[in-house]
C-alpha cells in the first residue's frame, strides 16, 4: 500500500498533531462539553423548582383541568366525543380533544387516578430544556447566552407552575419547538413531501387540536413560508392544517356545539358585544396595553411576593426591571430576527395578536410561546448591556467603564435572587399560598352523598364539580347576577338540586361574591354544610319550585330541649361580608353529656339528617350521635362518631339518608367530651352544634 508523503517528507497517515495543534480543539471540545453539563444541571434545576411547586397545586383549583380529566376519562371507556358531559356541554364542546386523547390510555389504566396525568405534564416540561437547547444551537447562540435562556425557564415560577398541572400549556410548547426545529430542515428541502415538512405541518396541526389559540401560530408560519417565496410549502401547510382540523369541526357541529368551543364563543361574545368594530377598538388597546405593563413582566420578571424589597434602592431596580420586561422583549425580537430570522419571527406576534381579541389578557397567554419570549428578552437585555458599556467607554474615565461592566451582572444577578427567591411559589399567589383544594375535601364528600348523580348542583366551577361530585351541574345562578328573583328562577330553569359557593378559583373571596347572600337568603335554600377549607358552602333547594318540591327542613318547626341545660343561639361566623350566616346551638355539658333535642307535637316524616359540626368548645370531644324517637318512644341511633365531627377532624360531618321516610316524634344529636372544668377551671363544658338538618316531606 502506497503512502501519502507530507510536504516535509513525513507519512500523512502516520502523522502525529503537536501538543500544541490538539489545544485549540480540546478547548473547544471541552467548552461544548462544558455548556451540555450546563444545560444538564440547568435542567435539573429546574425539574426541582417544578417538583417543590407542585404541592402548591391541586387538580380542580383550575377547573379546565378538571374538564381534561374528565374528557380523558369519558374517551377511555369509550364515550363517542359528541356525547355530553358536565354542564351538558359535548364532549368536544370546550375544548379541543387533543390533549385529553393524549391521556386517555393512562386514564384506561389506571381510571381513578390523576397523579399520572400529572407525571405527563412533568415529563413535557422537562423536555422543554434539551428542545430549547437544540432550537437555540441551531441558530448558534452563544452558549453562555443559552445557559442564560435556560436558566429564566427553570426558575420561571409561571412554566414551574405548570410544569405539573393537568394542563395542556406544557404540550403545546414542545409542539411549538418541535415545529419550529423540523420548519427549519423544511425550508432548507428542494422538495415540498419530505419528513421534515410531514413533521411541520402535523406538528402545526397539533397546536390546533391542543388549543384553538393555536391558530395564530398556524397562520403565522404560512405566512412566513409564504415571504420566504415558498409558495407550494405555505399552501401544503395551510391546506393540511385545515383538513386535519375539519374533523373537529364536523364533530361539534353534528354535536350541536360553537365550532370554536363554548369557551371562546362565551369570551368573544362578551368581547364583541356592543358591535365587532367598536369592541376591538376598545378591548385591542387594552390588551396590548395590559400585555406590556402585567402579562409579560409578570411572567417574565414576578416580583409580587415581597421577597425583595420595595422600596430602596433594590426595589428602585426590580422596578426598572419590571417595567423594561416588554421593551426588552421587543428590542430582543428585532435583533433576533435580523440574525436568526426564522419562522417564530412571524408565529409569534401572529399569535399574540390574535390572542388581543380575547378577555383576560395574562400569563397563561405568554406561556405556550415563552422559550421563544425569554430568548427575545435575552437578547434584547444582551444588547441594551452591550450598548450601555460602548457609551460608558466613550465617557471615559474610571467610574463609568466600571459601572458600564458592572451593571449586567448586578442586574442579572438581582433577577437570580427575585426567581429563586419565589423558588416554592405557585404563579397565581403569593409564597406560602396553596390553590383550592377540591379533590378530597369535605364540600365535595357531602355533595356526592346528597342525591343522585342526574341531580344538578349549581357551581362556578362546573367541571371541577362534577369530577369530585359525580353531579351533573350547571351556572344559571352565577350567571343570573345578585337579584333573589333572577337567582331563584335560574334555579328553577336549571331543575337544580344543590348549589355550593367556594372560593375555588383562589385563596381570596368566595367566587360569585354576591351569589352567596342571596342564595342564603332564599326560603327554598337550606345550608347544609360549611368549612373554612375554601370557605365553601353547600346549599339544598326544597320546597315548590324547586328540584326537590315535596321536601322541607322539618327542624324549622321543632321545639329545642337541652335536656334541662340552658340553650343559646350565638351567631355563626360570615363567609364573607354581607352572608347571613345563620346561628348555631350551644349548652353546656352535664356529667360529660350535652344532650340537644328536637321534638314535634305531632309525628313527622323524616329522609335524610345530616350535622355539619359538633364538638366541646373548652376541651376535647369523646363522641357524636344523632339518634331518632319512633312514635312508640324508642330511640334509635342514626350515625355516630368516635370524637368531634367538623372539618379538619376525623369525621368531617354527618348525613344520613333513609331509604324510605320515617316516622318520628324527635330527634337528637348528643356530644360526649371529657370533663374538664371550662375554661381557666370555672363553670361546666360547653358544646356547640352546627348546621343540624332534618328534611322530609311537606305535610
Amino acid at each position: 500500500m502506497s503512502v501519502r508523503r507530507s510536504s516535509d517528507g513525513r507519512s500523512a497517515g502516520r502523522r502525529r498533531l503537536a501538543p500544541k495543534e490538539l489545544g485549540p480543539h480540546r478547548s473547544v471540545r471541552g467548552i461544548v462539553g462544558a455548556g451540555v453539563v450546563g444545560a444538564i444541571v440547568v435542567g435539573a434545576i429546574g425539574l426541582v423548582h417544578a417538583l417543590v411547586i407542585a404541592p402548591r397545586y391541586h387538580v380542580g383549583s383550575f377547573d379546565d383541568d378538571a374538564s381534561y380529566v374528565l374528557a380523558a376519562r369519558a374517551l377511555a371507556v369509550g364515550h363517542g366525543i359528541t356525547s355530553r358531559a358536565a354542564g351538558g356541554y359535548p364532549l368536544v364542546g370546550v375544548y379541543p380533544p387533543g390533549y385529553p386523547a393524549l391521556l386517555s390510555p393512562l386514564a384506561a389504566i389506571w381510571p381513578s387516578s390523576v397523579f399520572t396525568f400529572r407525571v405527563v405534564s412533568l415529563l413535557l416540561f422537562v423536555s422543554i430544556f434539551p428542545l430549547t437547547w437544540a432550537y437555540l444551537r441551531r441558530r448558534r447562540v452563544a452558549q453562555p447566552l443559552r445557559l442564560a435562556i435556560l436558566a429564566l425557564l427553570a426558575l420561571n415560577p409561571v412554566l414551574g407552575t405548570y410544569a405539573t398541572m393537568v394542563m395542556s400549556e406544557t404540550a403545546f410548547v414542545v409542539v411549538l419547538l418541535l415545529m419550529l426545529l423540523a420548519l427549519d430542515r423544511w425550508q432548507l428541502d428542494r422538495r415540498t413531501i419530505t419528513w421534515a415538512g410531514a413533521g411541520s405541518v402535523l406538528s402545526a396541526a397539533a397546536l390546533l387540536w391542543l388549543k384553538e389559540a393555536g391558530v395564530g401560530v398556524v397562520i403565522g408560519v404560512v405566512l412566513w413560508l409564504a415571504l420566504r417565496r415558498l409558495f407550494r410549502k405555505a399552501f401544503v401547510a395551510a391546506a393540511v392544517s385545515v383538513v386535519l382540523l375539519m374533523p373537529l369541526m364536523i364533530m361539534r357541529s353534528l354535536a350541536g356545539a360553537d365550532l370554536i368551543g363554548s369557551r371562546y364563543s362565551g369570551d368573544l361574545g362578551g368581547v364583541f358585544k356592543g358591535g365587532l368594530v367598536s369592541r376591538v377598538v376598545h378591548v385591542v388597546p387594552h390588551a396590548a396595553w395590559t400585555y406590556v405593563t402585567e402579562a409579560v413582566p409578570r411572567t417574565i420578571v414576578p416580583i409580587s411576593n415581597g421577597f425583595l424589597p420595595s422600596d430602596g434602592p433594590v426595589g428602585g431596580i426590580m422596578l426598572v426591571l419590571t417595567w423594561t420586561a416588554a421593551p426588552l422583549v421587543v428590542l430582543g425580537f428585532v435583533v433576533w430576527c435580523r440574525r436568526h430570522a426564522d419562522a417564530a419571527c412571524l408565529a409569534v406576534p401572529v399569535y399574540l395578536a390574535e390572542t388581543l381579541i380575547y378577555p383576560y389578557t395574562n400569563e397563561r397567554r405568554v406561556v405556550l410561546v415563552l422559550p421563544v419570549i425569554l430568548a427575545w428578552y435575552a437578547f434584547g437585555a444582551a444588547s441594551a448591556f452591550a450598548a450601555i458599556r460602548s457609551v460608558a467607554g466613550r465617557i471615559g474615565g474610571r467610574i463609568a467603564p466600571r459601572l458600564g461592566g458592572a451593571l449586567p451582572v448586578m442586574t442579572s444577578l438581582l433577577l437570580l435572587v427575585a426567581l429563586a427567591g419565589q423558588f416554592t411559589r405557585d404563579y397565581l399567589y403569593f409564597e406560602g399560598a396553596d390553590s383550592s383544594s377540591p379533590g378530597g375535601s369535605p364540600y365535595m364528600a357531602v355533595l356526592r352523598q346528597l342525591g343522585t348523580a342526574q341531580d344538578v348542583v349549581e357551581t362556578d366551577y362546573l367541571w371541577t364539580t362534577a369530577l369530585y361530585s359525580g353531579h351533573r351541574t350547571a351556572n344559571g345562578a352565577y350567571l343570573a347576577g345578585c337579584d333573589p328573583g333572577p337567582v331563584a328562577d335560574a334555579v328553577h330553569a336549571d331543575r337544580a338540586g344543590y348549589l355550593l359557593t367556594a372560593s375555588l378559583n383562589g385563596s381570596g373571596p368566595v367566587d360569585g361574591g354576591c351569589l352567596l347572600p342571596v342564595a342564603a337568603s332564599l326560603p327554598q335554600a337550606v345550608r347544609l354544610y360549611r368549612t373554612s377549607r375554601d370557605q365553601a358552602s353547600v346549599f339544598q333547594f326544597v320546597g315548590p319550585g324547586t328540584a326537590h318540591p315535596d321536601l322541607g327542613d322539618r327542624v324549622a318547626t321543632a321545639t329545642v330541649d337541652g335536656g334541662g341545660a340552658p340553650v343559646s343561639q350565638p351567631d355563626e361566623q360570615p363567609q364573607l361580608v354581607g352572608d347571613p350566616a345563620g346561628r348555631y346551638w350551644s349548652l353546656p355539658a352535664n356529667q360529660g353529656t350535652a344532650k340537644l333535642t328536637w321534638s314535634w307535637n305531632d309525628p313527622v316524616e323524616i329522609s335524610q339528617i345530616s350535622l355539619g359540626a359538633a364538638s366541646g368548645i373548652d376541651s376535647s370531644t369523646a363522641s357524636v350521635q344523632v339518634s331518632a324517637r319512633s312514635p312508640d318512644g324508642a330511640w334509635r341511633v342514626l350515625a355516630a362518631a368516635p370524637g368531634p365531627v367538623g372539618a379538619g377532624r376525623r369525621t368531617a360531618f354527618l348525613l344520613v339518608r333513609l331509604p324510605r321516610p320515617e316516622v318520628v316524634t324527635a330527634l337528637r344529636v348528643s356530644v360526649g367530651v371529657n370533663m374538664v372544668n371550662g375554661v381557666n377551671g370555672v363553670g361546666p363544658e360547653s358544646v356547640a352544634v352546627h348546621d343540624f338538618h332534618a328534611l322530609g316531606p311537606n305535610p
